[in-house]
Formats: C-alpha cells, structure tokens, sequence
C-alpha cells in the first residue's frame, strides 16, 4: 500500500486497512469491504484502534457485539461465510463475517435502532462549518449521512 493512503485510512499489518468514519455500522461495513471476510474480534480491535487515535477509550466488546455486529447480522446485511482456525486446541473457531446485503442500506447508520424500528439515533445534521466542510473526510460523512436519510425516506423508514 502507497505510504499516502496509510496516512488517509490507516494501515496496520495486522489489522488491515482501518477506515476513517465514526459510524461503527459504516465502519464495519467500509472493513469488510477494504479487508475482506474478517472475524468480529478483527473488526473490533480496528474500531477499538482507530477511537483511542481519536482520544476515546472505545466500547467493551460485548457492548460492540450487541449493538453493532448481532443486529446488522439480523438483518442480513452481515452473513457467516467460514471461520478462521481455531487459536487455542478445543477453542470454539471464530466466524468470518462478510457483507450479505445492500452496502447502501439507511441502517448501516444504525443497526439496532433500524432493527427495532425505532427513531434513528443520527438527528439531521448541522449546518457545518466552513472550516469543517473543508476536510474531506467531514465533507464524505455528510454527503453519505444526506443520501443515506433520502434513501430511508424513499423507503418509508423516515
């Protein structure tokens, strides 16, 4: 990988290509589509890694697990498709995860809350600033957040 795009996504050899949002369900879906099918736990150590390099200490993996990775898997949108070799002799393989359904879904914003049908937890954004509209990666999450509400209103979920 070109040193360049390290510096926008973030590399780490053993976690990957990290992507830079602070949506987890874009997140995930953005790791799995760089990375390819990875396990929960992979996803999650990218997540945990790429919230402390933003000064945050990141949520348990139990926590990342209930309201990220089980709902968007019970809803289709991420599928078991092998498991990786088994760390420990008589441990439980871990499942990769690929993406199973539409990577442009509104409830990758948010999975639990799509998932019980509740009032999304993303309110409508600000008008950001100029100096916020300036960094590309601002710029992208709010052009995304912007389609993906459209999208969700076309769909009868807004």
């Amino acid at each position: 990988m070109s040193e360049e795009y390290d510096d926008v996504m973030g590399y780490d050899e053993e976690l990957g290509v990290i992507p830079d949002t602070n949506v987890a369900g874009l997140f995930i879906r953005d790791y799995i589509t760089l990375n390819g099918p990875s396990s929960a736990w992979q996803i999650y150590k990218a997540w945990k890694r790429h919230k402390k390099a933003q000064g945050h200490k990141g949520p348990s993996y139990q926590s990342f697990w209930q309201n990220y990775i089980w709902p968007l898997k019970k809803l289709g949108l991420l599928v078991e498709v092998g498991e990786e070799a088994p760390r420990y002799e008589n441990s439980r393989p871990p499942k990769l995860l690929a993406i199973g359904g539409d990577t442009e879904s509104p409830a990758w914003w948010d999975p639990k809350g799509y998932l019980y049908g509740a009032e999304p937890k993303v309110r409508a954004p600000r008008e950001p600033a100029q100096r916020e509209l300036e960094n590309p990666a601002v710029a992208r999450l709010v052009e995304e957040f912007k389609a993906a509400m459209e999208r969700g209103r076309r769909r009868g979920r807004a």
